[in-house]
Formats: structure tokens, sequence, C-alpha cells
């Protein structure tokens, strides 16, 4: 009994995602490995999932949650097991990133996008299909003094994504903002030449048998 106690403080027992104090204390441990280990990245992410209830449902409350489960289980199958996914509240999800030394904006940007596409994919929920609308904020540790200054940034960045449309990913920091829009152009600058048979092959090496 007292064992159950102890787990259902750290994991919800219906979503099995971490509670929020065990969230907010692996930040805050995080970030204290960051101030002793020169070099140690993590990014903290808000997803607000938003559009998913069904209006006129008398059942909502239960619709949300079962939404919630398929979230953390979809989340958790695309994260390594060094990361950590918390409800924050019912249509809002706080991640914990923990990341190489060598990882750049890039990888994170690869990280965040795989979560986006996770979540927008349609839920199958009894006989329904829900469509949900992705707001992501995502905030890179940068001397944060602690927990609630970090996932203040991410919560933050993830209302700005909301306010610009949803479906979005904004960054706590500006110039990230920029790096990722011109990642993102030119990704679709070449997804267009593909689509429009405009590439060119210049050379190509001879591999012998």
């Amino acid at each position: 009994q007292s064992l159950r106690i102890e787990r259902d403080s750290l994991f919800d027992p219906y979503t099995q995602l971490a509670t929020q104090h065990l969230f907010l204390n692996r930040i805050q441990h995080v970030i204290e490995c960051a101030k002793e280990q020169p070099g140690k990245k993590f990014s903290v992410v808000v997803a607000n999932v938003s559009q998913h209830i069904n209006p006129g449902n008398d059942d909502n409350q239960n619709q949300s949650d079962e939404v919630a489960k398929e979230i953390g289980i979809r989340l958790n199958s695309i994260l390594l097991p060094s990361s950590t996914v918390c409800r924050l509240n019912t249509n809002e999800f706080g991640i914990l990133i923990e990341q190489s030394k060598t990882a750049g904006i890039n990888d994170t940007i690869r990280a965040v996008r795989a979560i986006q596409s996770c979540l927008k994919a349609p839920i199958k929920l009894n006989h329904n299909t829900l469509y949900t609308k992705v707001s992501l904020g995502v905030a890179q540790f940068n001397n944060h003094a602690n927990n609630s200054a970090i996932l203040g940034d991410a919560n933050r960045a993830s209302v700005q994504a909301k306010e610009l449309g949803g479906d979005k990913i904004e960054f706590a920091d500006a110039e990230q903002n920029i790096r990722m829009a011109a990642i993102l152009g030119t990704e679709a600058e070449l997804a267009k030449a593909i689509e429009n048979n405009q590439l060119q092959l210049i050379c190509q090496p001879l591999v012998s048998p």
C-alpha cells in the first residue's frame, strides 16, 4: 500500500505520466547537474493540445483523460528513456528532453518536430476520430536559475505559438526562431524543387564493385 501511495505521488495512476512534482524535481536536478557539468544541454517543451474535446459531450473530462493517456503513450514511444513527460493541466503537457553535449539547435528542432508530428496524428477514441491543434513552446537551458524560470520561458513560448494560430513551434530565444525559420524555408524549397523536377545532377562518382 505504501509503495502504491509513493508511486501515485510520482506518476498519475491513469495516464502513467509524471506528476508535476516529479517533473519539476527532475528539471531542477538537471539544472544542478548542468551547473556542475559545463556543456550539458537540455530543453523544456510545453505542448498545448487544443480542439480535442467534442463539443456537447457530457463526458468531456473522461474523454480528455483518454486523450491524455494516448498522448503520453505516443510521446514515450518516440522519446529517450531519459526524457520526462508530464500533464501540466487538462490540455497542456510538459516535456523534459536531455541532450548530449554535442547536440545543436538542429537536433533540438528535429526532436521538437518529431513531437509535433506524433501529436498531430488523428486520435481514434471509441467511435470518434479526434483532430488536434498543437502549439509548442521550447526553452533551451541557458543558465536558468531554477525550474520555474525555464518552464516559464517554455510556457510563454507556447502561448505565443498558440496566439500565432496554433500548429506552430516557438522558441523562447528569438535567434533560435530565426534559425528554425531558415531551416524550414530551405526544406520547403528543396521539397518544391523535387516536386517540380528542378534538381540537376552535376557529378556522380564512380564506385568500384
